[in-house]
């Protein structure tokens, strides 16, 4: 009896041990199937990762996601599904995704800076800003989250920390171009147009190859007056790179300044045949055209630049003066209208509004808009005081018109339309 008993248990014993060798046996086939799981997810990304760096977004997106599949908990996956899911245009996808990764890796820097990168592009400034913060804490030494944190605080018009982020980039990588580039453009804003010159200078100077350099210095020349060395530039951006519409556009807006009619057409004609949706292009050569007297050909420029942005107040403005020109005044207050709309500071526009009055026989609304103009333009507008001397004389304001008139032959002495001013003057001083 003793003896069955003991067989019994060792059966018993060993049906139990077979049953824990197959739950071992399940547990390491488990662990196995696991780690192959995740070694092959870590490949996929891998691949993921090249597929990024050759612009491969399809491919980026599709890797990923199988990294993701298998290895749900890791987080990179997540990170370049996002990365992908945005260079393919799906914002929404690609928040979620680098949330989901953020939560899977929070200690991951590079994850903070693309989901703040993500958060610009969308326009969410504040969370961005946080982002990035993030970022910076985890890698202090990231040149990119304190490069892109300075253009978030430019979107958010805080200038003087955008200045900041964009030194402390420069200070961790000074030979990149591009701090030095983002950093002028927020002197430039700041109003510091000399350290922003520097600034340009030095981006030049660490990348002589690259035209967008030279064009942006090309820009800052223009905006101190220094057309000489603006075209200069402008003319390395166009030889550097002459594909470039904006280059040529550029260019030829200095040649317009300069009155070279022909070489500004030529330059103005060729951007617009290389970028046909270039505002600015469409809007000088309505100008060019408008300056020659061919107000109805200028007109349809102006109508291409309004196309192509409905915002732009100068195309408003000068649209209107082309039509006031030609005798249409509702066509001129109803452009006037919009630019005064889009830009209550657009000086120009207040001189046009005040020459349809003028033209309507309305003098003191001429006056009042005559009187804005010169405010806005910080009295520097000769022609404008010429025009408010008739409306003040038309009004009765014989001393005003007397001093404006002065004021205009003191700006343009050698100006043509003076022997006409001198005239007037004369008449109303003789009484």
């Amino acid at each position: 009896m003793a003896t069955t008993r003991t067989k019994v248990f060792l059966i018993v014993i060993t049906v139990a041990s077979l049953g824990l060798g197959v739950v071992a046996l399940a547990t390491v086939n488990g662990l196995f199937q696991g780690a192959m799981k995740h070694r092959r997810a870590g490949v996929l990304v891998k691949q993921s990762n090249h597929a990024v760096e050759g612009k491969r977004w399809d491919e980026a997106l599709r890797t990923a996601s199988e990294a993701a599949e298998l290895d749900p908990a890791n987080a990179l996956a997540w990170n370049n599904r996002g990365f992908a899911h945005s260079m393919l245009g799906d914002k929404d996808a690609a928040l979620a995704d680098y949330t989901r990764a953020l939560e899977l890796g929070p200690r991951l820097a590079i994850i903070w800076r693309n989901r703040g990168t993500l958060r610009r592009q969308r326009g969410e400034l504040d969370a961005a800003l946080t982002d990035f913060a993030h970022a910076i804490e985890l890698e202090p030494r990231s040149v990119i989250a304190w490069n892109v944190r300075g253009l978030v605080k430019l979107d958010m018009k805080d200038v003087n920390g955008a200045i900041d982020d964009f030194t402390h980039a420069i200070e961790l990588d000074g030979r990149n171009a591009l701090h030095w580039q983002n950093r002028a453009w927020a002197r430039q804003k700041a109003g510091d147009l000399d350290g922003a010159l520097a600034d340009r200078d030095r981006s030049v100077a660490l990348a002589p190859r690259d035209p967008d350099p030279w064009n942006e210095r090309g820009v800052l020349h223009e905006k101190r007056e220094e057309l000489e060395l603006a075209f200069k530039d402008y003319d390395r951006a166009v030889a550097l790179d002459p594909k470039r519409g904006q280059f040529w556009t550029n260019r030829g807006h200095i040649h317009q300044l300069r009155r070279e009619i022909e070489e500004a057409r030529h330059d103005l004609e060729k951007g617009l045949e290389l970028d046909p949706k270039l505002v600015t292009a469409w809007y000088n050569l309505g100008a060019l055209r408008d300056e020659e007297g061919n107000l109805r050909s200028a007109i349809a420029a102006y109508d291409a630049a309004i196309a192509l942005d409905p915002q732009h107040a100068l195309s408003f403005n000068n649209r209107g003066y082309a039509h006031l020109r030609l005798g249409e005044l509702d066509a001129t207050a109803t452009d006037c209208a919009r630019a005064i709309e889009l830009a209550p500071k657009l000086y120009t526009a207040y001189e046009t509004r005040g020459a349809l009055a003028y033209r309507r026989g309305d003098p003191r609304a001429a006056l009042a808009d005559y009187d804005r103009a010169l405010a806005l333009s910080g009295t520097k507008r000769p022609y404008t005081f010429g025009l408010r001397a008739r409306a003040r004389a038309d009004t009765g304001d014989r001393e005003g018109a007397i001093a404006d008139l002065e004021k205009f032959l003191e700006l343009v002495p050698e100006t043509p339309p003076n022997a006409l001013e001198r005239v007037r003057l004369a008449r109303l001083k003789g009484g």
